[in-house]
This record gives C-alpha cells, sequence and structure tokens, in this order.
C-alpha cells in the first residue's frame, strides 16, 4: 500500500491538490482487518500523501456515516469512533468527507430528514476538522426494479423518489450543509447515469438517455446563490429553471 500510493502521488501531484487517502476502510467489508490495522494504514496513507506533496489537502472519506453496518459487522468501526481515534493519533488529515447518499436500496442508504443530516454533520464538527460533503445523492427515478432486485426499501424524503423529489432533497441538504461554517465543499456524486444495469441508481444530473434532470438546474442554481452570498434557503420552493440559450 505505501509503494501504491507513493507512486500516484508522485504521478500526479502536479494536477491533483487534493487527495482522498482513505474510503470507508472502517466499513472493513473488503478486507478483514484488524483494529490496529486500519489505524496503521490510514496513517501510512495521510503520512506518505504529506510528505511527498506537503501543499495537498488530505481527505479520509466517511463512509455510512450512522454506522448501521456495525450491527453485522463486530470487526468494523463505528464512524464516530474512527474519526474521532483518527483526531487523537498522529494522524493529521486536513477535512473528513462524509458521504450522504440516499434513497438506495443498499446498506448504510435509507433516508433521513434534514434535522437527521444537521445533527450528523454538527457532531463530525466537534471534531474540530473542517469537512466536506464528498459523495452527496438521491434518486432521480423511481426505484421499484431496483426494490425488487435487492429486497431492500430505503425509504423516500417527503414523496416518492422523482425527478422533482431529488431536487427538493438537493436543495434542502445543501442548504443545510452550507449553513455551518466547518463546511468547506459539496459534491454530487454521479454526474450522469450508466446504462441501466447492475450499476445503475438513477441518481446522476444526467439521465441515461443524455437529458438533463432539473437537479442539474438546481445545482447551478445553488452554486451562484454561494457566489453571490445569498442563502440556497430561498430557493427551496422555487422550480428548477434551465438556463436562456
Amino acid at each position: 500500500m505505501y509503494e501504491h500510493v507513493k507512486t500516484i502521488v508522485t504521478r500526479y501531484r502536479r494536477t491533483v491538490g487534493t487527495w482522498t487517502v482513505i474510503s470507508e476502510l472502517h466499513v472493513n467489508t473488503n478486507f478483514a482487518f484488524s483494529f490496529e490495522q486500519v489505524m496503521d494504514l490510514t496513517q501510512i496513507c495521510v503520512m506518505v500523501v504529506q510528505k511527498l506533496q506537503p501543499s495537498a489537502k488530505v481527505v479520509i472519506e466517511i463512509d455510512q456515516p450512522w454506522g448501521e453496518y456495525y450491527a453485522e459487522n463486530p470487526r468494523s468501526i463505528p464512524p464516530m469512533l474512527y474519526a474521532e481515534m483518527v483526531s487523537q493519533a498522529s494522524v493529521n488529515p486536513d477535512l473528513f468527507g462524509v458521504r450522504l447518499e440516499m434513497g438506495h436500496p443498499e446498506p448504510g442508504r435509507a433516508a433521513r430528514d434534514l434535522t437527521a443530516i444537521s445533527a450528523l454533520l454538527d457532531r463530525y464538527a466537534a471534531l474540530e476538522k473542517p469537512l466536506c460533503i464528498s459523495a452527496c445523492s438521491a434518486p432521480g427515478e423511481p426505484l421499484a426494479e431496483a426494490l425488487n432486485v435487492k429486497g431492500l426499501d430505503p425509504g423516500y424524503w417527503r414523496t416518492p423518489w422523482g425527478a422533482e423529489a431529488q431536487w427538493r432533497w438537493m436543495t434542502g441538504v445543501v442548504s443545510v450543509a452550507m449553513s455551518k461554517p466547518y463546511t468547506h465543499s459539496i459534491c454530487w456524486h454521479e454526474l450522469y447515469d450508466p446504462p441501466r444495469g447492475p450499476a445503475w441508481r438513477g441518481e446522476g444530473l444526467i439521465n441515461s438517455g443524455g437529458q438533463p434532470r432539473p437537479a442539474l438546474h438546481r445545482l447551478a442554481e445553488l452554486r451562484q446563490a454561494v457566489r453571490e452570498k445569498r442563502s440556497p434557503v430561498e430557493l427551496m420552493g422555487v422550480t428548477p429553471r434551465a438556463p436562456a440559450s
């Protein structure tokens, strides 16, 4: 792992300014690591990037931040405990990245309301590290087919998932996140949907047919509001509008 990180950072350090060095290692599903191994690997990855590129921002990403996975996998580490151990150990990332992916029939992707999201971000902010929402997503189409295949019901926010529910959810989550002084950035997870298949989640800003969803226009409006120092909350009840051609 040391050699891999060293090779990648050395190759791209002139063009990459921010590195997500670890993602969902605390979930511990791909490898059977012990607690000590998880912490050692986290420390090594952060240390290598900071040594080779001192000017770079180093991000440790927290997946499934509510930690449901811990009930089924005792070898995993609860997300908040992992973040606390990183903060207390000699690991010094620049930011914690939090993934807020909801509405998907997958473990850890159940829908939650805006109050729960706000409370979660405040908990991580108590660690005195800036946050970035490194992956934010919700379905832009109904997920009936996916539910039948995977047998999981993630629920929905206010109304069943679709193009309108997606942009309304995006507006609410971005408004909450940007109201926090410790939030540095927000990134939507998928730009466009792949062809329908096992990897399809219907969360892209552009659908499989190449047509933009209203959420794409809303994201541009949210970005413009932040640039103009206007509150994103103003857009909550306003339908997104495509820019004039």
